[in-house]
């Protein structure tokens, strides 16, 4: 039995922050460089505060909006910001694999803009999934301790049978910090490395 722990972005689906910012600046009144609000809205205090739930989708779009004049309708803003996924079809190959091997969850640092997206874009995919733990719903990150233990429990097993698929170095070293397995993904990484001891 194995309790098998996968990440959204860059592992399930691919995403570009990049977009989102080019995106947006294009709803601004004035000329503004996307790098500008790249920063702002991307591995910024304001997104580590969404990303944990501590703020709400309007605050975190009436900040964007007046930081960089952006007009736009609360439909055409998130549209700008979310629409930026691509499932990663060689890790969806495997979702049913690993199912057969005992849970299966959806692990990600994610805002409720992104996580509303998505959740209706891979919808198929992720219905696979015993348990979808985002970040803004449970008020961690990873790599955080205590969004490990969540999972840990919702998947009823110790740790030593716990692993983690993530893009991040950070992530996989908070995991194996909890006595998890942790598996680095890049397109390279086959399944018999998540199925491995």
């Amino acid at each position: 039995m194995r309790g098998t722990v996968l990440d959204f972005g860059n592992v399930i689906a691919f995403f570009s922050h990049a977009r989102a910012a080019s995106n947006l600046a294009s709803l601004a009144s004035a000329p503004v460089d996307s790098r500008e609000i790249h920063a702002f809205c991307f591995g910024s205090p304001l997104d580590h505060a969404f990303e944990r739930g501590q703020v709400s989708s309007s605050h975190f779009r009436d900040q964007v909006r007046q930081k960089f004049a952006i007009r736009a309708t609360d439909q055409e803003f998130d549209t700008a910001f979310a629409d930026i996924f691509q499932i990663n079809p060689a890790v969806d190959a495997w979702l049913d694999r690993l199912k057969r091997e005992g849970p299966l969850l959806l692990l990600s640092n994610t805002t409720p803009l992104h996580s509303d997206w998505f959740l209706r874009q891979f919808a198929n995919s992720l219905a696979k999934f015993d348990h979808l733990v985002l970040s803004h719903a449970v008020g961690n990150r990873k790599p955080e301790a205590e969004i490990f233990h969540h999972c840990q429990k919702l998947a009823g097993l110790p740790a030593g049978q716990m692993v983690l698929v993530d893009d991040l170095e950070d992530n996989i070293a908070g995991a194996r910090n909890q006595g998890w397995r942790g598996v680095l993904y890049h397109p390279q990484v086959a399944l018999e490395q998540v199925l491995g001891a």
